[in-house]
């Protein structure tokens, strides 16, 4: 028998002490250091830090999903919020007696102070403009929210 056959443990598998040794989890003699696992043993050495990658993956995929909602959220109010600014500007303008032109310019320029787009200015009936205007999101990738705004007088019949 070679010297490294006797390191594999193959002296002691021949005989009865092997057998025992085997058993009992012992290295074979000549091994020192040597380690040895239990009978039964899984033997599952660094699951715990794939489960810490996969734990930490889905944080940060939930923490993208969260910080891209919150901005189409906040584009939305904000275009909500210049439109109804815009239209209210543009239906003043246009009750006291200026043009429809020069109504949804006044309407428009609101609308860039709060950094939107008009992308459409009407008017329906005499005082009253609706526009619709768009507003980017701080994400590129969800592009962009538009809003619709009414203002004027109420219209007859709804009270």
């Amino acid at each position: 028998m070679t010297w490294l056959a006797h390191l594999g443990g193959e002296a002691f598998a021949q005989g009865r002490r092997g057998d025992r040794l085997r058993e009992l989890g012992s290295a074979a003699p000549g091994r020192r250091g040597a380690r040895t696992r239990p009978q039964g043993c899984r033997c599952d050495g660094g699951s715990a830090t794939v489960g810490v990658v996969g734990a930490i993956a889905l944080l940060l995929v939930l923490t993208v999903a969260g910080l891209s909602l919150g901005s189409a959220v906040l584009a939305s109010h904000r275009a909500r919020s210049a439109v109804d600014l815009a239209a209210l500007a543009g239906a003043s303008a246009l009750m006291s007696g200026d043009s429809l032109a020069l109504a949804c310019a006044r309407a428009a320029g609101v609308a860039r102070r709060g950094d939107a787009a008009i992308a459409s200015c009407t008017a329906a009936g005499g005082d009253s403009l609706t526009v619709r205007g768009e507003v980017s999101a701080s994400i590129p990738l969800l592009g962009r929210a538009v809003a619709t705004a009414r203002a004027g007088p109420a219209a007859r019949g709804s009270g």
